[in-house]
């Protein structure tokens, strides 16, 4: 058996989810039938992580078993061949076989676009959501900076499994141009809806709807009435995990998986490390 690391990415607009579920299409019910097809026995994958319905996903990490080896290129490819247009697998390496996307992933980004023009952009509208142009961003990156570090996010959002709310976040960063406005969030781990929470809260910050002083205090409070609602799911994309290459057996330093596995090589490896 082989251990192999997959990167995906995939539409989310028709996903009802990347986790598998009875009589719903999810990512990784597509990736474990594409799998099946491919391997000739039914194969079951671990993701980085569970992205919402209609959730975009530019870097996500899978992680499955092969009874028989194969090269990394041709399996990434032979994947996307067998998978619907709306997702492709990008790279494929071999990797450990303790390997865990979940567990040792190092940190998530994720990115959600907003829209500030006031007339619909139905071409667009797909992968941001248009808030108009009645925003303020400097009170935005204001309760921001309050966010940064690690504090209780217990009042935007449950936890996946066990009971902390507690989660660090090293990043995020406002970026504007022309009629757009990106909140990019980085941090060890998130909770259920926290980040389409968080840009809620920053865009009622941002219309004036709500001090920005007030909606820095969520964080000292998990009760606190002043978090916004979870912005709608098609604005979110999952942009990368992050990895220690040399766990991976992929060379030294930090991997994000929307970066080329190793350095001068095609987004589709030609080779894997073996372990």
């Amino acid at each position: 058996m082989r251990r192999y690391l997959v990167v995906l990415e995939y539409d989310g607009t028709q996903f009802h989810g990347s986790q598998v579920q009875r009589l719903q299409r999810t990512v990784q019910g597509e990736v474990e039938a594409a799998l099946e097809r491919l391997d000739g026995a039914p194969v079951r994958t671990v993701f980085a992580g569970r992205t919402d319905a209609g959730v975009h996903a530019q870097g996500q990490v899978v992680g499955f078993d092969l009874g028989r080896e194969r090269n990394p290129a041709e399996l990434a490819a032979a994947l996307s061949g067998l998978m619907p247009g709306d997702v492709a697998a990008k790279a494929a390496a071999v990797v450990p076989a303790g390997f865990s996307p979940r567990y040792w992933a190092e940190a998530r980004r994720y990115r959600y676009r907003l829209l500030l023009a006031r007339v619909r952009a139905p071409l667009r509208e797909r992968y941001a959501f248009r808030v108009g142009a009645e925003i303020d961003p400097e009170p935005m990156r204001k309760a921001a900076e309050r966010y940064r570090g690690q504090h209780d996010f217990g009042a935007f959002g449950r936890p996946p499994q066990g009971t902390s709310t507690v989660r660090t976040l090293t990043r995020l960063d406002l970026e504007v141009r022309d009629d757009a406005l990106d909140v990019v969030v980085e941090g060890d781990a998130f909770l259920r809806r926290m980040v389409r929470r968080l840009i809620g809260t920053l865009v009622d910050v941002g219309r004036g709807r709500t001090d920005w002083r007030e909606a820095a205090s969520a964080v000292d409070d998990p009760q606190n009435n002043a978090v916004g609602p979870a912005l709608p799911a098609q604005g979110l994309t999952l942009e990368g995990v992050a990895y220690g290459r040399e766990r991976l057996g992929l060379g030294t330093g930090r991997w994000w998986s929307s970066e080329p596995l190793v350095a001068g090589t095609d987004v589709t490896l030609a080779r894997g490390v073996r372990k």
